[in-house]
């Protein structure tokens, strides 16, 4: 799923409703950004090592060689 927001003036950006839903998002739920220097994974894996991450996981496998680089990754 690809879909587009925009960027306040004031920094403010409203999360699309197909993503709210899509990770059953509510009113008050909080948000952790991580800025990945290594451009060299796909950004999908990173999102998905972060979450593994927040849930207790001591590493995430991936079929991505770039990605099984990445701190907190396994190769399978």
């Amino acid at each position: 799923m690809t879909t587009d927001a925009t960027l306040t003036g004031k920094g403010h950006t409203t999360i699309p409703k197909e993503i709210r839903d899509s990770l059953n998002m509510k009113a008050g739920d909080r948000m952790t950004f991580t800025l990945i220097h290594d451009a060299s994974a796909d950004f999908a894996d990173c999102l998905i090592g972060i979450r593994n991450k927040r849930l207790g996981c001591r590493a995430t496998l991936s079929f991505n060689a770039k990605a099984a680089k990445l701190n907190g990754f396994l190769a399978t």
